[in-house]
């Protein structure tokens, strides 16, 4: 029996981070860039949810049908692939993208792009770390978002409003590239473990249970789906400077992403596979969602950073416990959990930017903590079921 080198498989686990973290830079960027998208490309409110929604509803439709991919193709593949298709994808829009409809055509293939990547980086992690060691993985795999928060934050007072808006789109296919490159040869090692070698469990989860999970996923989704398109405009209309209000986003991607490497280290300590703890990260997500729904600088200045550690915080602990319970088959039971999370993350902006456009957005961050209590009350049912099971 032969397993990975750690040295290659903690590289494959950085490297795949960085990957997955490129799918989802060019949708970060445009709500970090929403104002400068508005006077070039004519981009409403309403049609920055709609890019959003784009993104996550490509990724939604091929999140399964990928997450089965990754199990044939193998990792290491599947996050090239990914990656090649963001280097396409940002090009276009740096070079190309003159209209909005444009704009999402290109948002749309990285979407699916991010589907792909998202399953492949778990499933390296199941087959090639420790399981005493997994939690820790996730947790550095699910900064990916807030690295690439942290990357599109940076990138307003860095690149975009002295260089132009089409930089930052221009960077992040250099980064891509960069970041495939990063990635250790592909070994066959992960292929020969056996099944029997996997954690203890008596049979990976039935596809209804892991539908009903992926259902609660996107209700919690939903809110922090928003965070990236909607942040910054919230912050403006608080009274925030726009090149404070960015590099107030990239503070709170880092610590957003301690926080996911803390408690994925935290978990490992533990053996029990539960959903306790992501219950209380998605409460907590939506009580920083009231705090954004205020509208005043000092609760929006709290709720900023609390919403970054907590309402994207919950993705690290919810795939631990989907590997744990699904040894046989990890790609594609992600690949059908986070298919809900992208269902969320279309609904969300869209109707973010809808109620935003008619209303406020107090209101939107108000509709949006009600979908987060309700996910996490559902998700604490779920647990129970699990428990008994």
């Amino acid at each position: 029996m032969t397993f990975t080198p750690p040295r290659r498989a903690v590289r494959g686990v950085i490297a795949g981070t960085l990957v997955v973290a490129v799918t989802i830079l060019p949708l970060s960027l445009s709500g970090v860039l929403s104002l400068q998208l508005r006077q070039d490309l004519g981009l409403t409110s309403e049609g920055l949810g709609i890019v959003f929604a784009v993104f996550f509803g490509s990724a939604a439709l091929s999140s399964s049908w990928l997450g089965r991919v990754t199990e044939r193709l193998g990792p290491g593949r599947s996050l090239r692939l990914g990656g090649a298709g963001i280097v396409v994808s940002s090009t276009a829009v740096a070079t190309l993208v003159q209209t909005p409809t444009q704009l999402v055509v290109a948002i749309a293939a990285a979407g699916t792009s991010s589907a792909l990547t998202r399953p492949a980086a778990n499933l390296w992690i199941a087959r090639a770390i420790p399981v005493g060691r997994q939690g820790l993985a996730l947790g550095v795999n699910q900064s990916s978002v807030l690295v690439a928060t942290l990357a599109a934050g940076i990138a307003v007072p860095a690149l975009a409003l002295p260089l132009g808006w089409r930089s930052a789109y221009l960077a992040t296919a250099v980064l891509a590239v960069a970041a495939v490159l990063a990635l250790p040869p592909d070994s066959t090692a992960w292929r020969s473990r056996p099944r029997s070698a996997a954690p203890a469990a008596a049979a990976d989860l039935s596809h209804g249970r892991l539908v009903m999970l992926a259902i609660t996923a996107g209700f919690a989704t939903a809110g922090a789906s928003c965070l990236g398109a909607f942040t910054l405009p919230t912050l403006v209309a608080s009274g925030t400077r726009e090149a404070t209000a960015g590099l107030v986003i990239a503070a709170s991607s880092v610590l957003g992403l301690l926080a996911r490497i803390g408690v994925g280290h935290g978990a490992d300590r533990r053996s029990a596979v539960g959903l306790v703890g992501t219950t209380i990260m998605i409460g907590l997500g939506a009580l920083a969602f009231l705090l954004l729904a205020t509208g005043s600088m000092p609760a929006v200045l709290v709720g900023v950073p609390l919403s970054f550690a907590t309402a994207w915080g919950w993705l690290g602990l919810f795939n631990l416990a989907i590997l744990r319970l699904n040894p046989v088959a990890p790609g594609a039971a992600t690949g059908i959990t986070q298919s809900g999370a992208f269902v969320g993350g279309v609904a969300g902006p869209f109707l973010m930017g809808v109620i935003a456009e008619r209303l406020t957005y107090g209101a939107g961050w108000t509709f949006l903590a009600a979908l987060a209590a309700l996910s996490a009350v559902a998700m604490l049912v779920i647990d129970r079921t699990l428990r008994s099971r």
